[in-house]
Order: structure tokens, then C-alpha cells, then sequence
């Protein structure tokens, strides 16, 4: 959300290029799916698991249906983007599905997390973990490792969740390569004001989108 909305405002409040139009829905479109993958493993799997021995809050869920109902708009506003037009209507509305969104997952991590640790046992919850991961979208995979940061950085997650070293080389570093490839490259040429002219998947080429943000979803568990 926070590159996206970095995205909008690289592009000024001139006429649209075609090629900015392009990136904004190309990355849309991929935030889009990763969002409905979150919300699908939270209604299909984390939600049912805490209401065995909590009371989950009804409110969590009901956010869900707002949150969609938000996405939706803002995709139907940036699918009616074109060449020479506005993002005034498409920064209106991402602005409160990206304000509404934050809010929901700060209400996530500090009510269902602490919940989840206190009342089910760590092997419990990383078999789920693993379900999520066996069946992930490369895509989705690919964001996962991404923004875990480099392979050193992602050691401790593959040791705690048992995961043997030689799945980063077949697995996972070419799924964060394709993440970036499809996603970071976007927001790298709209940064730059740079029209894209291949997928970008090192590090090196791809510095002004990774620091986008100064990287504040980092939190420290």
C-alpha cells in the first residue's frame, strides 16, 4: 500500500503517461491478489482455529466485507485509468482503503497474534503455517521472501519452521525473483519516471522501490 501510494503521488497531478497507467494496474492487480490470499487464510483457516477457544470478535470479520468492498473500488477506479487522464479520483479512494487497511491490520497483530501465541501451541499453528506455504501462489511466495529481506535475513523463519536450507535455491529466491520481476519493477519505473523496459529482479536495480517507505511494516516480534 505504501509503494502504491508512493506510485500515485511520483506521478504528479499532470496528464497520465500510458506507461504509468500500465505499472499502476499492474501493480494494483497483483496487491489486489495478495489481499484476497490474506483474507482467504484468515477465513478459511486462522479465524476458525481461534474461535475453537476464544471469542473472536465479530468486528474483524465484518471488516473483511468493508475492506473488499474498498478494494473493489479502488480497483474499478484504477481499471478506468487511461492515457492523458487523472488520478484524482483513484488517489481519493485508495486513500481510504489504504487508511482503513493499516488500521485493521494494527487491530490484527495486536488482539489475534498475542491470542494465537497464548492459547495454541507453536507446532499447532506452523503445521497451518506450512499448509499456507505448500499451496501459496509463486507470486504470493515471491512477496513473502521478498520482504522478509535478504537470505540471511529469512534463516531464522526457515530454522524455526523446520525448513531445509536447499528450498531457498528451489523455491523460494526464484519466487521472490518473480515477485519483483512482476511487482517491484512497477514501482521502480514510476519512481524513476522511467517507462520499464524489462522485469527487474536485483537488488541493485531495484533501490528506489526497496526503500521506498524506509521499510516501516518492519516490526520487530
Amino acid at each position: 500500500m505504501c509503494k502504491f501510494g508512493a506510485g500515485l503521488a511520483a506521478c504528479g497531478g499532470g496528464e497520465l503517461q500510458q506507461w504509468q497507467v500500465s505499472a499502476l494496474q499492474k501493480f494494483w492487480a497483483g496487491h489486489s491478489k495478495l489481499v484476497d490470499l490474506h483474507h482467504g487464510h484468515e477465513d478459511d483457516m486462522f479465524t476458525p482455529m481461534l474461535k475453537e477457544k476464544v471469542n473472536y470478535p465479530p468486528k474483524l470479520e465484518a471488516d473483511h466485507d468493508a475492506l473488499v468492498a474498498l478494494a473493489k473500488a479502488v480497483t474499478l477506479e484504477v481499471g478506468a485509468l487511461e492515457g492523458g487522464g487523472s488520478l484524482t479520483a483513484v488517489t481519493s479512494v485508495f486513500e481510504t482503503y489504504h487508511a482503513t487497511m493499516k488500521a485493521h491490520l494494527k487491530e490484527e497483530e495486536e488482539l489475534c497474534v498475542p491470542l494465537i501465541r497464548a492459547f495454541f501451541d507453536p507446532k499447532y499453528v506452523g503445521a497451518k503455517v506450512q499448509e499456507i506455504m505448500q499451496a501459496m501462489d509463486p507470486i504470493a511466495l515471491g512477496a513473502f521472501v521478498h520482504y522478509q529481506g535478504s537470505k540471511a535475513e529469512l534463516g531464522p523463519f526457515l530454522k524455526q519452521e523446520g525448513i531445509p536450507f536447499f528450498v531457498w535455491y528451489i523455491q523460494f529466491k526464484g519466487a521472490r525473483a518473480q515477485y519483483r520481476a512482476q511487482m517491484e519493477t512497477q514501482i521502480q519505473a514510476l519512481l524513476t519516471k522511467t517507462p520499464p523496459t524489462k522485469p527487474l529482479t536485483a537488488k541493485k536495480d531495484l533501490t528506489d522501490a526497496m526503500n521506498c517507505g524506509a521499510y516501516q511494516w518492519r516490526v520487530t516480534a
